[in-house]
């Protein structure tokens, strides 16, 4: 494609990055599992695997992500796409959270803000952490999850202190 074709769409690279932001996000947000399982914790398990397997998440997205953020914190344009995505994720987890009992008193909008800077935590963590595969952040992410709605005994893990 020649720099004048994209031209005719774009005005400017910032609108190109714009436009990639945006669909990533909607890539994501498209592909969330459905929350109609009604076994609560086979839906947890699903979510866990979506956001930390199932090709879900490349290093190589990941990155790109971590970029866009960075670029949020300084544009007006970006930090809309970014906050777009933010509150699309957080009322996913709520909307999960409404349909499992909930413990320790949290309510589902509380339940849901943990449980996403739990994953944003943890996708950050396996870019920087040698030591933190994705497939640990599955099972720690699944976990947590569990343990919000109820779900797991706190004190539950095998006798290495690991995953099973």
């Amino acid at each position: 494609m020649s720099p004048s074709h994209v031209g005719y769409y774009f005005d400017n690279k910032a609108a190109i990055l714009e436009y990639y932001a945006g669909w990533l996000y909607e890539r994501v947000g498209g592909r969330l599992p459905g929350l109609r399982e009604s076994d609560p914790e086979a839906l947890i398990d699903r979510i866990a695997s979506f956001r930390f397997g199932e090709g879900q998440m490349s290093t190589q997205f990941l990155g790109v992500i971590q970029e866009f953020s960075g670029l949020a914190v300084h544009d007006a344009r970006f930090h809309d796409i970014k906050s777009e995505h933010v509150a699309d994720w957080q009322k996913y987890f709520e909307r999960l959270f409404e349909r499992i009992p909930l413990g320790d008193g949290l309510t589902p909008r509380e339940a849901g803000s943990l449980a996403h800077a739990l994953a944003v935590g943890l996708d950050t963590n396996t870019l920087f952490d040698p030591e933190l595969s994705r497939e640990e952040a599955r099972y720690l992410f699944q976990r947590a999850l569990r343990m919000l709605a109820g779900l797991e005994d706190h004190q539950a893990r095998d006798s290495e202190g690991g995953m099973p």
